[in-house]
């Protein structure tokens, strides 16, 4: 069972009070829980329900910092992680020799609270699976479709010696369909209640994947595509680390770098971190307790900004700061990243708006299996799912899957064309809940989407 959420402050609070005896750092008290129903078109649905709790304690010393981990919630547990994470802090800085880089930790801050997340996603009771995928199955009607149903969500609380108490929770929900001949589409939302059912179906159902006649694969080269919101919300994910990591930008090698204030993208491009926007998952701080500020990325296809938590802000200088983005406090894991990107919409209805301008060409709903093939150049590849034919303005033939290649913020520049409305995508929902990175985007119309076969 999941604690409440003072119980998680008293967590944090009872690791740092171990750390405080021996010097700077912060505790931060961790719940998540997940739910999964499926339901196989014939037979008995099953469920799998797991929830965690844990306690990471940051130690820092003289600049340095090492973080330890605990599942182990007894006082013996907690005082072992802090000992820990102390001690290998306090090993790190005499073997240094010197100051470490790190800027001192954030102290405390008012974080602009967030409408609280939907009970019945947030803590769902055993039951609470059944009437959505009851929905769904009726959504699905006499088609054999097997239906995936995933509730998530999570709590953190963290406590600094610098004085900094913070907390923050999200939840969502996906509904997965997958049909007999493999085709499969899914729809996420922050609540249970927002869960489109029928969209899923119809996108299951539009990928073609039971068709007898089929097209063959594409050939290798360019090609006239309109790419799903599915599709775009993992290509902008993709961009966060290549693009809009503020450590990477200041150390010369992120995408951006020197191309601040320049074009890289179509005009009709206006790329956000948002997370106090409608539709996404609610977010307020980042790992280190800073509140998270909106941030432009891209503006009518200029380069604004990028994302920095405390430690790249600190290397940036010029006054830059966080603008709570940190994936991990204090340099401990990965560089900062957006994680509530939102792109804004255009004026066309829907896909098939956007391919009619097009006489052959893609229609691409998803992208799986998305890998980083070249980082100094930004090159994904990826494999394109549930695919089309598009013949004269036309969406046609199902395709078997197919490899692509694809430069993100290079594709960007081709977009002719946005849907009007956006949705959420979660691209990895598979990760811890409260990791989960949020895209609302809507499907988009490019001059040429690159196919190796």
């Amino acid at each position: 069972m999941t604690p409440p959420p003072d119980a998680l402050a008293g967590l944090a609070a009872r690791a740092l009070a171990v750390l405080e005896g021996e010097g700077e750092g912060q505790a931060r008290a961790v719940a998540e829980r997940r739910m999964v129903a499926s339901a196989p078109a014939s037979g008995a649905a099953t469920v799998r329900a797991e929830a965690t709790t844990r306690v990471e304690v940051l130690a820092w010393r003289d600049s340095h910092a090492v973080m330890a981990s605990t599942t182990d919630l007894g006082e013996s547990g907690l005082a072992g992680a802090a000992r820990a994470a102390d001690a290998a802090a306090r090993a790190l800085a005499a073997a240094a020799g010197a100051p470490g880089p790190l800027p001192p930790l954030p102290g405390a801050a008012v974080a602009r609270s967030h409408a609280s997340p939907d009970v019945a996603t947030a803590r769902p009771s055993p039951d609470t699976w059944r009437g959505p995928l009851a929905a769904a199955r009726a959504a699905v009607g006499a088609a054999s479709m097997d239906l995936v149903l995933t509730i998530a969500g999570g709590e953190v609380a963290i406590a600094g010696t610098s004085g900094l108490v913070a907390a923050d929770e999200t939840a969502f929900a996906t509904l997965a369909v997958r049909t007999p001949g493999g085709g499969e589409a899914r729809v996420a939302a922050a609540s249970l209640a927002a869960l489109d059912a029928g969209a899923v179906v119809a996108a299951a159902t539009g990928a073609g994947a039971d068709a007898t006649d089929r097209a063959p694969a594409p050939p290798p080269g360019e090609h006239a595509a309109v790419l799903g919101p599915e599709a775009v919300g993992a290509l902008l994910d993709a961009l966060g680390p290549l693009a809009f990591d503020g450590a990477a930008h200041t150390a010369g090698h992120g995408l951006l770098a020197g191309r601040l204030g320049t074009r890289v993208a179509a005009a009709a491009i206006n790329l956000s971190d948002s997370p106090r926007y409608t539709g996404t998952l609610p977010r307020s701080i980042d790992a280190e307790g800073v509140p998270i500020t909106p941030v432009p990325l891209i503006q009518d296809g200029v380069a604004h900004r990028v994302v920095h938590d405390t430690a790249s802000a600190a290397a940036a200088g010029a006054g830059a700061r966080s603008t709570g983005h940190a994936v991990a406090p204090a340099g401990t894991g990965p560089g900062p990243r957006p994680r509530n990107l939102v792109l804004v919409g255009g004026g066309a209805a829907d896909e098939a708006e956007l391919a009619a301008p097009i006489g052959a060409g893609l229609l691409v709903p998803a992208l799986g299996s998305l890998r980083v093939v070249d980082a100094g150049a930004g090159v994904v590849g990826a494999t394109a799912r549930g695919a089309r034919v598009i013949a004269g303005g036309e969406i046609g033939l199902p395709l078997p899957p197919f490899e692509v290649r694809i430069d993100p913020l290079e594709l960007l520049g081709r977009v002719e064309a946005l849907a009007a409305r956006p949705r959420l995508v979660l691209p990895d929902a598979t990760e811890r809940p409260l990791d989960v990175h949020a895209v609302v985007c809507p499907a988009v119309r490019v001059a040429g989407l690159s196919s190796v076969g």
